[in-house]
């Protein structure tokens, strides 16, 4: 009987042990799942968290009950942690930062114990399914309180998900930012954040732009959640929105949050004129001519802080018109070359990334500031001026020939005023520009990615390569013959854009490290000269040709075509500069060098200088950017002026007077230029065809879309994407 008690009572000590183990660990798990599984970084892996906490708490739980055979508390833990484990996962696939996740907790906390009041019974007293028809029982009722705890929560996974999916479709005709109102869209930002951690990087610079005073604690949330572990870029931008919408800098979470302590309850406004005070500016409200003339030389790059910059414009833009514009015509007048360029900055963002009710006056007056003697204040407002320029009409454009199975892809040489030379894969022809169809047509391989004109013959270069070897492709076509008279392929390798030249019965044609001398009427290699480092120009003057290149790119050299063995005449070495390319005037009478003077590694001046054709030596100077070395020039002659392209840079040049007429540092690298009677046509890597003004170099309209444009008098002829052949009227 004694022993009996013994057992009953040793038996109940191991169910009550095992109970308040199992208990101990659901409740560790639950710990783990709702507190720390948010800090890892590593959200979709958070099923290893949990199957760590399975292995090491509720199986050897579950195994002690189950050796006792304590089958209902086994069961109800057992069902507890079907509950618990569901929502985890629910919890694991959709990363949430600190708060949301605390919010979580509380919202489960709150439910957990209506849960038990309501069931604990049928909880702790649920066997463990043996059967399949207890097991189907047991799955179904474990399912049940795993809908009833995740009810609450199904709106808020709801609107995530539909959320991710409206910031995911970026490239949709229609995103989420053209569909709502700029209040609308700050609210959506700041509910973004409770995205994953690689959407935070893209929607802090938003708020930046557009928060409020509600915005600070929603970033000073997410800065104190992800200051650790997160990209320094996320990070940057974190705290560059803070700094934005307060006017006030910091770098620690710690100083941010007591800044906001003490400021919480001012307005934007008072921010924004304490941060200015506290550098020196005679902030008030309203704005005194001082204060306006203080925050417009705040453009100029000072010494003040970069934040006061960017803050400056948006504070302009709450102040009297009439007042901005009175103090910025002072300040354009300045003679101070700094202060104009803060006019010029402060009249483009007043009006960026919006155009507001400055755009006209912003317009006129960097269009007078974009001729200013100063090359880096004109430089800046012409660039700013062509951005601004509301109207960039798209010039009206008319297909006048295609052919599906003859597509164009080279067009130009214009030829006379009735044609043009056109070629497409496989062939070449000339197109008749008044019956608008071809004239003729015929068969050749060369793809035509150089070209050059002697009266009726075109001469035609490209690239091919065998196995291991480069080699050029070169033809000439008798437009009087009708047909490719002759084709040569010479073993070297092409420049991306080289400029070759025609000289004394030869065609002088650079290759990388080498140039060639071609017979005109047999395209026979008469002569090749190994220059190291040779530059991607040659030009002529006279019937002699020069090019560039030498051991430290530092020589120029001139050489007689006409000899057998293409003789170097002469070669001039320049030890404290650079030479990158050589050009010579419309009238090939003059030559000029583009060069660069490096003053410290990767940092120099590119120059054109001005060169004796029979000396080599540098006449004069003029210098045209800061640039590193190593640029790729182009250069168009027209007349007495000349257009010179280095890398994102395009410099009208008065080559008479040797003077700069204008500059524009273009957004993108320049590519290629067509100069017309009073406009020039500017091309770049990504814009597309410009139409400017040759002397101002305002754009007039855009020719975006086409390309191998070509100029036939005043009509402009050019490529579209379809590969048909367009003409542009230019009024």
């Amino acid at each position: 009987m004694g022993r009996g008690i013994q057992g009953i009572d040793r038996l109940r000590l191991m169910r009550s042990a095992a109970f308040i183990f199992g208990s101990f660990s659901t409740l560790f798990g639950l710990f783990l799942i709702f507190l720390i599984l948010p800090h890892i970084n590593f959200y979709r892996n958070a099923w290893h968290v949990i199957g760590g906490y399975l292995v090491i708490f509720i199986i050897p739980s579950l195994l002690i009950c189950g050796f006792y055979r304590i089958g209902r508390i086994a069961g109800g833990l057992l069902s507890l942690l079907f509950i618990y484990l569901g929502l985890a996962g629910l919890l694991a696939l959709i990363p949430l930062n600190d708060s949301f996740s605390f919010f979580l907790v509380l919202l489960s906390c709150f439910y957990f114990p209506f849960f038990l009041s309501a069931d604990t019974r049928a909880v702790l007293t649920q066997p463990l399914p043996l059967k399949s028809a207890e097991f189907f029982a047991f799955f179904r009722f474990s399912l049940k309180h795993l809908v009833i705890l995740c009810l609450p929560l199904l709106p808020v996974f709801l609107f995530i998900w539909w959320f991710q999916q409206q910031f995911r479709d970026i490239e949709s005709p229609c995103p989420i930012w053209t569909r709502v109102s700029q209040d609308q869209l700050r609210r959506l930002i700041q509910l973004s954040l409770l995205l994953p951690e690689s959407n935070t990087h893209d929607q802090v610079g938003y708020l930046g732009s557009i928060g409020t005073e509600e915005s600070v604690p929603v970033l000073l949330s997410c800065l104190k959640g992800h200051d650790r572990g997160i990209q320094l870029c996320t990070i940057s931008h974190l705290r560059g929105s803070l700094t934005e919408l307060t006017n006030h800098e910091y770098h620690r979470y710690r100083d941010w949050k007591k800044w906001w302590r003490k400021n919480r309850h001012k307005t934007r406004k008072q921010w924004m004129l304490e941060g200015f005070r506290e550098h020196g500016f005679d902030a008030s409200d309203p704005p005194t001519d001082l204060f306006i003339r203080q925050l417009i030389s705040a453009k100029s790059g000072s010494t003040q802080p970069a934040f006061l910059n960017w803050n400056a414009s948006g504070q302009l833009k709450q102040y009297p018109r009439e007042q901005v514009l009175k103090n910025l015509d002072a300040l354009t007048a300045d003679q101070s070359p700094e202060l104009r360029l803060a006019a010029a900055e402060t009249l483009f963002y007043l009006n960026y990334p919006v155009p507001g009710n400055y755009h006209s006056a912003a317009v006129e007056r960097l269009s007078r500031l974009a001729i200013d003697p100063n090359l880096k204040v004109a430089s800046s407002a012409l660039r700013k001026a062509n951005i601004l320029i509301e109207k960039r009409e798209q010039l009206d454009y008319q297909e006048i020939w295609s052919y599906d199975t003859m597509e164009i892809q080279y067009l130009g040489p214009v030829l006379d005023t009735d044609s043009v030379f056109v070629q497409g894969k496989g062939w070449a022809g000339v197109f008749d520009l008044e019956s608008k169809n071809l004239a003729w047509t015929c068969e050749c391989q060369v793809r035509g990615y150089d070209r050059l004109s002697d009266r009726n013959r075109i001469f035609l270069f490209d690239q091919e390569h065998d196995k291991n070897l480069q080699f050029i492709r070169c033809c000439c076509l008798d437009l009087e013959a009708r047909k490719v008279i002759w084709q040569k392929k010479i073993t070297a390798e092409r420049f991306h854009n080289p400029e070759s030249a025609l000289a004394a019965g030869r065609i002088v044609y650079p290759a990388k490290s080498k140039i060639l001398g071609l017979d005109l009427d047999s395209g026979d290699l008469v002569w090749e000269l190994s220059i190291p480092n040779l530059r991607h120009t040659v030009c002529t003057v006279g019937q002699v040709v020069y090019a560039a290149g030498g051991e430290a790119k530092q020589s120029l050299f001139k050489i007689c075509p006409a000899c057998p063995e293409g003789h170097v005449i002469l070669e001039k070495q320049f030890p404290d500069r650079t030479i990158q390319a050589v050009f010579c005037n419309a009238e090939q009478t003059k030559l000029y060098a583009v060069c660069n003077v490096p003053n410290e590694p990767f940092k120099g001046h590119a120059f054109l200088a001005q060169v004796s054709s029979i000396t080599l030596d540098i006449e004069r100077e003029l210098k045209i950017a800061d640039i590193d070395p190593g640029y790729h020039a182009s250069f168009t002659p027209d007349r007495d002026l000349g257009f010179l392209g280095i890398e994102a840079f395009y410099t009208c040049l008065d080559l008479k007077n040797f003077k700069i007429v204008w500059q524009e540092c273009l957004v993108h690298d320049f590519k290629d230029s067509v100069v017309g009677k009073d406009f020039v046509i500017t091309q770049d890597t990504v814009s597309g065809a410009l139409l400017r003004d040759k002397t101002t170099g305002l754009i007039r309209s855009n020719l975006s879309g086409l390309r191998q444009v070509c100029l036939s008098g005043d009509r402009i002829y050019a490529i579209d994407e379809k590969l048909h052949l367009c003409q542009v009227e230019c009024q």
